[in-house]
């Protein structure tokens, strides 16, 4: 069995609608800025809600459940660079758009992806520390959504 690891993922900031959400074509992400090199290997946390709606009955003690409302976030952490950090200069306070993120790294026709609708926060310096380049960190609302089983449309 072949594993998937974290340094084959890719991440590209579409500032236009993608063709579809579930299938995005190659020239979307073709016209798309490449984040990948400016985010470390532990850089991107996904995190979410999934709610339950439950309905306690008289004469019962068990509290049925059912799946119910949810959501999604998104946080990316951004290496800084002298010269130019492209996520810095792109994301700004509601910067609205679509991350796509390539597990396996293929961004040809056919590769399986997730297409998030997102609306950056506010950048955010984190913590100096020893022996480590500076970062920084952009939290995500996920407008809609998010396809996380989209396929590249040729």
């Amino acid at each position: 069995m072949a594993r998937i690891t974290y340094e084959t993922m890719k991440v590209v900031w579409l500032s236009s609608a993608p063709a579809s959400v579930n299938a995005p074509t190659v020239a979307n992400i073709t016209a798309g800025t490449n984040l990948t090199a400016e985010i470390p290997v532990n850089g991107i946390e996904k995190g979410g809600s999934a709610n339950n709606a439950s309905q306690a009955m008289l004469g019962n003690a068990f509290v049925a459940e059912e799946p119910g409302t949810w959501g999604r976030t998104l946080t990316i952490t951004f290496m800084r660079d002298v010269a130019a950090t492209l996520a810095w200069d792109l994301f700004d306070y509601k910067t609205a758009g679509w991350l796509v993120f390539s597990p396996t790294g293929l961004l040809t026709s056919g590769a399986k992806v997730e297409v998030w609708p997102v609306t950056s926060h506010e950048r955010q310096g984190l913590a100096s520390a020893e022996n480590e380049y500076q970062k920084f960190s952009v939290t995500f609302a996920a407008t809609s959504a998010p396809s996380l089983d989209a396929q590249i449309a040729p």
